[in-house]
């Protein structure tokens, strides 16, 4: 018998389900749904968070390749199941656009869009992805949302702001996103 189904309806109170300090009780009616939902073969599995991850298969892709890596054989894959189709390759200057205004938040600069349109291959694609990163623009735009998560602010924002030095911390932190300095060190630093 479930031993789900001995703690239910015992009286002893270090036994008894739900605990006498919850102050619960289950209806009759419950207690019946859990008992039919045992005897229809209630599986008991462990929680997610105790199950070790397995690494799926990499779906096959409908070109027979196996795209620029393993991200593209599942969005393809799930596309499919709803019966849908990737989006066609963004034209040259709106990629440049778009991969300027992500990591910096700012457009690019107008030299950079006719460079890339001009020879939009693979590598250049990655240098300007590597040059967009390394930028301190980049660092800046990243280092925002964690000032605005924390409310920092350079002023008491009153009318009558008084003086507040508090911009060191805001430089440490663009500087601690501009070194790409691991998440958990840049917390400790803060605590």
């Amino acid at each position: 018998k479930s031993l789900l189904m001995q703690r239910i309806p015992t009286k002893a109170p270090a036994e008894v389900m739900p605990p006498p300090e919850s102050h619960k009780e289950l209806a009759p009616t419950e207690t019946a749904l859990l008992e039919r939902w045992i005897e229809q073969g209630a599986v008991y599995e462990d929680h997610w968070s105790f199950i070790a991850p397995k690494r799926p298969p990499v779906p096959a892709m409908a070109d027979g390749k196996s795209g620029d890596n393993a991200v593209d054989a599942f969005v393809e894959s799930k596309l499919k199941e709803h019966h849908l189709s990737l989006s066609r390759p963004e034209e040259p200057r709106a990629l440049v656009r778009r991969l300027s205004l992500d990591p910096t938040g700012l457009l690019p600069d107008p030299a950079k869009v006719e460079a890339f349109a001009a020879n939009p291959t693979d590598t250049a694609y990655s240098a300007l992805v590597d040059k967009f990163l390394a930028s301190p623009a980049a660092a800046e735009h990243r280092g925002r949302y964690w000032l605005d998560y924390v409310r920092y602010s350079d002023t008491n924002g009153l009318h009558f702001d008084n003086y507040r030095s508090i911009w060191p911390y805001r430089d440490y932190v663009i500087r601690s996103f501009a070194e790409n300095k691991p998440f958990d060190q840049f917390v400790r630093e803060q605590l």
